[in-house]
């Protein structure tokens, strides 16, 4: 999923014109053994539910912070949540 940003460009004419596709973040996955890449559409395992929106990661709608293009999630067995090598608390 993405975004796409309007706007008009600066008072001397410079700047984006028209709308820009702005992608969502390509984030790999380790989930419980399955592996892959967390797309536009929620992924459910069990009874958690995985999503970015808005450059964030969401698990069961909460906010585990912004992630980035690269970004690999890892859920461990505990539930514990990495994102890159952090280890990341909903706020």
């Amino acid at each position: 999923m993405g975004v796409y940003a309007t706007g008009c460009g600066g008072m001397d004419g410079s700047g984006p014109k028209g709308p820009q596709y702005i992608p969502e973040p390509s984030v790999s996955y380790q989930i419980a053994g399955k592996k892959g890449l967390l797309e536009k559409a929620p992924l459910t395992v069990g009874k958690t539910t995985y999503e970015q929106r808005d450059g964030h990661l969401f698990v069961n709608n909460k906010d585990y912070g912004p992630i980035k293009n690269g970004d690999q999630l890892v859920v461990d067995g505990s539930g514990k949540v990495t994102v890159s090598g952090e280890t990341r608390d909903a706020k």
